[in-house]
């Protein structure tokens, strides 16, 4: 207060006689710092306003940055699945079977190995135009068959089922036999086979195309053992699919030229390469 009375003496004395501005500017500078301590908290308010308002427009410009930031590498990630799906569709394409006119490609939702049923279950059904007795594949190799259509999905006898048999033939001599599933992952037994017949370790056998189920000259198994039995017409012999079932995730399923077979569920008949009476029982389930 008394700085105050003074500074208004000083004021009416210079209004008169302007003798006292040096006093006038020592009393300036003597009140300045209470007129700042004055102002202080005003100030500290307004900083701490502004320096919590840039704040928030900086968390949300940052969490903006972050969901776009997401949703790009979401997007990167379903770019690189569709290009990897492009590129198995077009190796498993690149062997196509001759007098076909469609293929689609179907993951495999479960696969059940056991010692009486080797099956998968993909998810392609009828809603796909599947049908019962249809060839399946895998990267130019047969897989199996389909034997039971649903809706939405559809079940696949393997080659190895033992219930499930395909006409082949030794793709370096023309002999022929039935390749038959043996319950075991990736093995098959050849039937039929003579005991005079030129069968050695590593013969590739194809599919004969008998039948017209399964497309012609399309890998099936290489020959891994050869035994004689003096007392038995026929050799013993196993071979390996060329299809790895533990690991193939993905089918190739084609559907054959109309010109060629009608290939509506009713035409469909029963596949000498699926002659026993289960699998019989299996297609006539599938089909009802």
């Amino acid at each position: 207060m008394l700085f105050v009375l003074l500074s208004l003496s000083i004021m009416a004395v210079d209004y008169k006689n302007n003798s006292l501005a040096p006093v006038k500017t020592a009393l300036a500078i003597i009140v300045y710092p209470f007129q700042q301590a004055v102002h202080l908290p005003q100030t500290i308010v307004y900083s701490l306003s502004e320096f919590f308002s840039t704040h928030n427009s900086l968390a949300k410009e940052n969490q903006f940055f972050r969901k776009k930031l997401e949703f790009s590498s979401a997007q990167q990630q379903l770019f690189q699945s569709l290009k990897a799906e492009n590129e198995n569709l077009r190796k498993q394409l690149s062997a196509k079977p001759k007098n076909y006119n469609k293929f689609s490609l179907a993951d495999i939702l479960s696969i059940s190995h056991g010692n009486f049923k080797q099956e998968a279950i993909i998810n392609m059904g009828r809603d796909n135009g599947i049908v019962v007795g249809q060839a399946v594949l895998s990267f130019g190799n047969i897989y199996g068959q389909v034997i039971k259509v649903s809706p939405f999905t559809s079940t696949v006898i393997q080659l190895t089922d033992p219930h499930h048999t395909i006409p082949v033939y030794n793709k370096r001599n023309g002999h022929t036999a039935l390749a038959t599933g043996t319950g075991e992952l990736n093995l098959l037994k050849l039937k039929d086979v003579i005991a005079n017949a030129d069968v050695r370790v590593g013969d590739v056998y194809v599919s004969s195309g008998f039948g017209q189920l399964f497309p012609a000259n399309y890998p099936v198994a290489k020959v891994t053992e050869v035994k004689f039995e003096p007392d038995d017409p026929f050799l013993t012999v196993k071979a390996e699919t060329f299809v790895n079932y533990n690991t193939s995730r993905e089918v190739l399923l084609v559907w054959k030229d109309s010109k060629i077979i009608d290939d509506s569920p009713e035409s469909v008949q029963p596949s000498a390469s699926a002659s026993d009476t289960d699998v019989k029982e299996k297609n006539n389930n599938g089909s009802s």
